[in-house]
């Protein structure tokens, strides 16, 4: 990976508030890869960052992605979560079924 340059914050605070309608003040910005896969990453306080994953499904449609920045053990629960909330919509749907014998 390879670090570009340095973005300017304030066009990142103008698209997020256009996109996604969240008013965040950027601490930091830095593009990383190369354009075809340019990703840019960005510094702001927790609250703001909590808004934004709020709001990021009004990106939907589009070629831009906001992403979280867990740590691999983060991302490990997360996963967990994920597949215990899997598990429990499985149970429910087969409590659903209405099962009979036919005579």
């Amino acid at each position: 990976m390879e670090i570009r340059e340095k973005t300017d914050a304030k066009e990142v605070e103008e698209f997020l508030k256009k996109e996604i309608e969240v008013e965040v003040k950027v601490l930091e910005t830095i593009i990383i890869g190369k354009e075809e896969s340019k990703k840019i990453l960005v510094k702001t306080l927790w609250e703001e960052k909590q808004e934004v994953m709020k709001n990021k499904n009004k990106l939907r449609g589009k070629r831009t992605y906001i992403d979280n920045d867990w740590t691999v053990q983060e991302q490990k629960i997360q996963k967990g979560i994920r597949d215990i909330a899997k598990e429990e919509r499985k149970k429910d749907a087969q409590q659903g079924w209405d099962i009979r014998s036919w005579k």
